[in-house]
């Protein structure tokens, strides 16, 4: 499942931002996505520059069948402004699945640099 996002604020290179992603109920109960390390790889050109966990807290679950993703200033700044793609993955090593979908979130410039 390929997802374009649209209609949502673009990332901004170089500025921290929250994204939200909801999923379904069928998905959400199938993926036990309400417990469980998630991570989620971001990547553009096909190299993964960066990684969202929820050990580290860049991924919570808010409630209502929702991942929220805190993208630091530090990761968009590896940011070209062009549509980035994410997925997600559940577990670790050996235990480790993917999740279904590859999610493409737009990346725009800001005028005023982060400064």
């Amino acid at each position: 499942m390929r997802v374009i996002i649209t209609n949502v604020e673009p990332i901004k290179v170089g500025f921290s931002i929250t994204i939200l992603v909801g999923f379904g109920q069928a998905l959400w109960d199938a993926e036990q996505m309400e417990t469980g390390r998630i991570r989620a790889g971001f990547a553009q050109g096909g190299t993964t520059f960066w990684t969202a966990d929820t050990l580290d807290g860049t991924i919570i679950r808010p409630g209502s069948r929702k991942l929220e993703i805190a993208l630091p200033a530090s990761a968009t700044a590896l940011m070209a402004p062009k549509p980035v793609t994410f997925d997600f993955v559940r577990g670790q090593g050996a235990d480790a699945r993917a999740i279904p979908g590859k999610f493409h979130w737009p990346v725009d410039i800001q005028v005023t640099a982060n400064a």
